[in-house]
């Protein structure tokens, strides 16, 4: 699952969420608030608060994947301009070797 559905369902969650809380905040103040309110009030609080937290967590994995991503080409880049540079320097010493024997 992409980073943005992802991010995009929490999202809708969270708007679910914050609606039933709303939607308990008007209901308490039309009558005295029981405990089984206050107990569905406090647990939406704990999943909005946890759902806030996994949609971070997402965000800074997908960041930490595409740091790991240019990382790893750069690494590439540089393994493959090694690799040059003693092809070079093999061709070179070739190059010298056949010059000498020549001469």
């Amino acid at each position: 699952m992409k980073v943005k559905q992802l991010s995009a369902r929490i999202d809708q969650q969270l708007a679910t969420i914050d609606a039933k809380l709303a939607k308990l905040g008007d209901s308490s103040k039309d009558a005295t608030t029981d405990a089984s309110s206050q107990e569905e009030r406090i647990a939406l609080l704990n999943i909005r608060e946890k759902l806030l937290k996994s949609k971070d967590i997402v965000w800074r994995a997908h960041n930490l994947q595409e740091q790991d991503d240019v990382q790893r080409q750069l690494r590439r880049t540089h393994q493959v301009g090694i690799a040059l540079c003693l092809i070079s320097v093999v061709a070179i010493i070739a190059l010298l070797a056949g010059y000498l024997m020549t001469a």
